[in-house]
């Protein structure tokens, strides 16, 4: 379906009016009941939303949907996989506090320069703290994420190369002071030798075929280390979106985002939901088995992913 560029053009007129809202947690361009398109604010609370939202702007209808991103690192612990592929758990070497920062290795890759197989995960997987700046090229990475203090040397999988995360003022005034905004949360860590990698290969999805693009209303699913495989729906594209993190702290603005919202179907998703814990990094397929989206957060029924083709060019990885 094709979405009016006058509808794309009003975003940053009507995010100044409504982000700096407390209980206003996103916006996006989505379907609404009637499938036709119309903007989407994600609220704490359909039921009980801010007072002042408008019903349209700039002659596009304005309607109310729940949402409240949150990363969604740290998860117990699994198993070594050799050769790695995607869909399985990593994470830093560092044990903080007795845990290890862990999510999911999204796929392998292609490093743009080398050409040697690289894992692609969040920002905040493998970088830990991002605030303390505690990260450097080199890093070690292990698969799977230490439970033990000092880690053990046979989980080594790579060392961290490359990084993008919000990294610029707000776009959006923020909770609190201060805050920044930005397009990806996304990280790739090298492969060591002997280890073995497959290219392109998720568990239980099989072996991707290129990069795509987002479209709204397809089918499209994920392979996260915490709900294995979950099915959803694309109902967001162009999203501004407040990030939050586990303990309810604020993280950044994500901007250029894709909504996805589980599908109510137990046969295909048995817990009814779409991501938990664990599942950061997670790459989202659609039908073609194209990858199209980086999963950076997520609110049980509804994730939060970053387009993936500038994703890719930005960090120089392909297929």
């Amino acid at each position: 379906m094709d979405i009016p560029q006058e509808m794309v053009d009003a975003l940053p007129a009507l995010g100044a009016e409504v982000l700096p809202l407390d209980g206003v947690n996103g916006m996006d361009i989505g379907l609404d009941p009637f499938g036709e398109p119309a903007i989407r604010l994600l609220v704490t609370d359909p039921d009980d939303p801010p007072g002042g939202l408008p019903g349209s702007f700039a002659g596009f209808p304005v309607i109310l949907v729940a949402g409240t991103p949150i990363t969604e690192a740290v998860t117990p612990d699994a198993g070594k996989h050799a050769p790695v592929l995607g869909g399985i758990q990593l994470g830093r070497r560092e044990i903080v506090g007795g845990l290890a920062t862990t999510g999911t290795l999204g796929c392998v890759l292609r490093d743009g320069f080398s050409g040697e197989p690289v894992a692609i995960s969040n920002a905040h997987v493998l970088l830990g703290d991002i605030t303390s700046g505690g990260f450097a090229v080199g890093d070690v990475i292990q698969q799977p994420a230490p439970t033990t203090d000092p880690p053990p040397t046979a989980e080594r999988l790579g060392t961290l190369l490359r990084w993008r995360f919000p990294d610029t003022p707000a776009l959006f005034p923020s909770p609190g002071s201060g805050g920044v905004s930005g397009f990806w949360d996304a990280a790739v860590c090298s492969i060591d030798e002997g280890r073995g990698a497959s290219v392109g290969e998720i568990a239980e999805i099989g072996t991707v075929t290129g990069i795509g693009t987002a479209r709204l209303g397809e089918t499209v699913r994920k392979r996260g280390h915490r709900t294995l495989l979950t099915f959803g729906t694309v109902v967001g594209l162009f999203g501004s979106y407040a990030v939050w993190d586990s303990n309810g702290a604020f993280q950044w603005w994500m901007l250029g985002q894709i909504a996805i919202d589980v599908i109510d179907d137990a046969s295909l998703n048995p817990d009814g939901i779409w991501s938990n814990s664990g599942d950061s990094g997670s790459v989202v397929v659609n039908e073609a088995n194209e990858i199209i989206g980086l999963h950076h957060a997520g609110d049980a029924t509804t994730g939060y992913a970053s387009d993936f083709g500038p994703l890719a060019l930005a960090l120089d990885i392909t297929l």
